[in-house]
């Protein structure tokens, strides 16, 4: 289909695969930051999309591309909740790192960053946030 399309679908599946194989870590998935978050808690959405790109003899290779996944969860201020927080994060970093074609066949991608403890406002209420950039994303299209 295309970068943005594929890129955010591979997310979606990729964090789906994380639910089905424990439905205990992850509640609601969506492919954009829902207007409000609900009791699916923990949930995650596919955040900020920043591409790059590269012309090279009419091929377009879209390289150093980044994606974010948003980990949302209810509170850190116990134990419990920052170890289920520390689990689900570290299955999102599993998964890429044993998939790195996860987003299409002529795709590969890498973790590069993550935040930990960041704060999303959403109608006033504040949630404790994971933020889990995908990046090195370099995508062929075109021209082969």
């Amino acid at each position: 289909m295309g970068l943005i399309t594929d890129v955010r679908a591979g997310c979606v599946t990729l964090l789906e695969g994380i639910r089905s194989a424990d439905p205990t870590l992850l509640g609601d998935i969506t492919s954009a930051r829902p207007a409000s978050f609900s009791l699916g808690l923990p949930a995650a959405y596919v955040g900020d999309l920043r591409p790059g790109l590269a012309y090279i003899n009419s091929l377009c290779q879209r390289t150093g591309t980044e994606q974010d996944i948003v980990l949302v969860f209810s509170t850190f201020d116990n134990e419990e909740m920052q170890a289920k927080a520390d689990t689900l994060t570290q299955a999102v970093l599993d998964a890429v790192a044993l998939s790195p074609h996860f987003i299409h066949a002529n795709s590969v991608a890498e973790v590069t960053r993550v935040r930990v403890a960041t704060e999303l406002d959403s109608n006033g209420t504040s949630y404790p946030a994971v933020v889990i950039t995908v990046g090195r994303i370099t995508y062929l299209e075109g021209g082969y």
